[in-house]
């Protein structure tokens, strides 16, 4: 199942990677805060060291430096809004309502749907 999710992240790079030029790419501009909702995430990342797991909601914040290659990509009605092939932002990170895969180890996957996803930027 792993190596069936690590393939499909690799076409999902290859084909967002070559379909992008620079000026184009969707990125997070740190803005003091960023929220999106109904939502689906396609992150393979390494760049944060636990989830941790409350009533409804998932807390991704403790950043790892430096960290191994990832994805992080939210999808939303208006199509990709965030993509981010380091595996993620330096940023506490709110999901609420996620509802798909999600597995914990040496990388965090998380691929399914979510009500409302929030990017802080931390320094």
């Amino acid at each position: 199942m792993l190596e069936r999710l690590i393939i499909i992240g690799l076409i999902v790079v290859s084909v967002t990677s070559t379909s992008f030029t620079s000026s184009n790419i969707p990125t997070i501009d740190m803005e003091p805060y960023k929220e999106f909702t109904n939502a689906t995430l396609f992150v393979i990342t390494n760049a944060y060291f636990s989830l941790e797991k409350y009533d409804g909601k998932i807390v991704m914040h403790r950043f790892r430096y430096p960290h191994l290659p990832g994805i992080f990509i939210i999808v939303d009605e208006n199509g990709i809004e965030a993509l981010n092939i380091a595996g993620g932002w330096r940023a506490y990170i709110e999901i609420y309502g996620f509802n798909g895969f999600l597995k914990e180890g040496a990388y965090i996957i998380l691929i399914g749907s979510c009500d409302k996803i929030t990017i802080t930027p931390v320094r």
